[in-house]
């Protein structure tokens, strides 16, 4: 039996590592008839989407072929995509794509070969295919970065200390440290287009879902309390708020996928 999509990723770990989080590619079987949907969980970070062959469709919005930015994300969203489609991606790390891009955008933007500053993205575009294997593309991308990423403005070496203490499980009282400071809040609305807060809430929803994955034999209240929410009910609600799931629902939906 065929597989119906195939989905690799690759993390850097050398030279663009500090500006690039992760490039990727996704495919589906052209013989399969149905769309296929997944769950992209948000990361407070911002992407390209190099839609290759159909449209897709994220939520109830419709993302044509051509070349997408993706908007800071804040909560999960559903995508669907099509029999025969080829979908490559970048996700840069937080905060660096107010400078690499010019922008925090709220909503996906598909980028014009004629009037967008980012047009040198069409040179790694017309070389992706997707009659090639996603490792040849997810290849392809990285050696154009290499080659062809401008040095994007540095963080502020406070914001990017408090990225990434927020993106670890410090204890609570350290991260309220972070959120009672006016300096880091500018900063993170600058870079981010969001408060430290709110990027800690999603960042802290992500570990909740890879807990409830790995980890469903420990009891949901064990769960909060390691990840510092109130009670068990406070987790409830933001991953109802944010994944769009409650805990239950989701260890339900991890179990009948293995």
């Amino acid at each position: 039996m065929s597989v119906v999509l195939s989905f690799d990723i690759y993390k850097p770990k050398y030279r663009i590592a500090d500006y690039v989080q992760a490039i990727w590619c996704a495919k589906t079987n052209d013989t399969n008839r149905c769309v296929v949907e997944r769950c992209l969980n948000g990361d407070g970070c911002m992407g390209i989407l190099f839609n290759l062959s159909k449209s897709l469709h994220l939520d109830n919005q419709v993302l044509p072929t051509g070349i997408l930015v993706q908007p800071i994300s804040t909560q999960t969203h559903t995508i669907g995509i099509p029999a025969g489609s080829t979908v490559v991606g970048i996700r840069f790390q937080p905060g660096v794509s107010a400078s690499l891009l010019g922008t925090n955008s709220c909503q996906s933007e598909l980028i014009s070969p004629v009037t967008s500053p980012h047009q040198i993205l069409f040179q790694i575009y017309a070389r992706l295919s997707d009659g090639q294997g996603n490792w040849a593309n997810i290849a392809l991308v990285y050696r154009w970065l290499c080659q062809h990423l401008t040095q994007p403005t540095p963080l502020p070496i406070t914001l990017k200390k408090a990225i990434d203490a927020l993106q670890s499980t410090l204890p609570k009282q350290q991260h309220n440290q972070i959120f009672n400071q006016r300096q880091i809040e500018r900063q993170f609305k600058t870079w981010l287009g969001i408060t430290p807060k709110h990027f800690h809430r999603i960042i802290r929803v992500r570990h909740t879902l890879d807990a409830l994955k790995h980890h469903n034999h420990v009891s949901l209240a064990a769960i909060a309390q390691q990840l510092g929410y109130s009670d068990q009910a406070h987790m409830t609600r933001e991953l109802k708020r944010i994944a769009h799931i409650t805990p239950k629902k989701y260890q339900y939906v991890v179990n009948n996928q293995k």
